[in-house]
């Protein structure tokens, strides 16, 4: 007796899945199917927006990392270091170029008084900081209403430069002229003087020395 054989194919097999809709219609030149009956485009574009969701991911925490290095690199603390003051009340505060703090007063005061809110009260009065005066050079001098020790003079220089408008903090004290020519005869010398006649040479020194420039050699 011979048995009939039936077709391996036709038992427990799974028909094949096809990803295109008919057999004979026409298939873009680059189209391919994956195991699974996905296009391999679709599986492209799923891994992109991964890679591209990590690679905003990573950005987005070197960021939040570098913020603080840059607020502290905008914060000038050499003039908390002088002796002579007891107290610091006065600051200037350089905001950006195209800032609402550079045009708006009404923002330049919120941006005040929302630096303010990190430091204790005294005597149960929050502290206030005020807007003086704008420098030439487009920087604001600030005072505060009371005198603050460094402690407390750092930390708001450090928090007004928490704002991202702001380009640099730093205290606003007074400098004083210290350079003295050692020349015995130099009072002598009426045209280096600010008399009539005088070119104010000790006003032009405080600028510059001239140190390595030759002028003229006479014989």
């Amino acid at each position: 007796m011979q048995l009939a054989r039936i077709p391996r194919s036709g038992i427990g097999q799974r028909p094949p899945v096809s990803c295109w809709p008919h057999p004979d219609a026409p298939r873009p030149r680059h189209h391919t199917c994956s195991r699974e009956g996905t296009s391999m485009s679709d599986v492209s574009k799923r891994r992109l927006r991964l890679h591209v969701l990590a690679s905003a991911t990573t950005i987005a925490i070197a960021s939040m990392c570098a913020l603080p290095a840059l607020s502290a690199g905008r914060v000038d603390t050499s003039g908390l270091q002088s002796a002579e003051q007891q107290g610091f009340d006065r600051f200037i505060v350089k905001y950006r170029e195209g800032s609402t703090e550079r045009s708006n007063a009404a923002s330049l005061d919120s941006s005040l008084r929302s630096a303010t809110r990190a430091i204790p009260a005294k005597s149960g009065r929050a502290l206030q900081v005020t807007a003086l005066r704008r420098l030439a050079v487009g920087a604001d001098v600030v005072r505060a209403d009371r005198k603050l020790d460094r402690v407390e003079a750092e930390s708001l220089m450090r928090q007004l430069a928490n704002n991202p408008n702001v380009e640099y903090v730093e205290v606003d004290k007074l400098n004083k002229p210290l350079f003295t020519p050692n020349d015995t005869n130099f009072s002598q010398q009426y045209g280096f003087g600010t008399g009539a006649g005088g070119i104010r040479a000790t006003e032009a020194w405080d600028i510059t020395s001239g140190a390595g420039t030759v002028v003229a050699v006479l014989d």
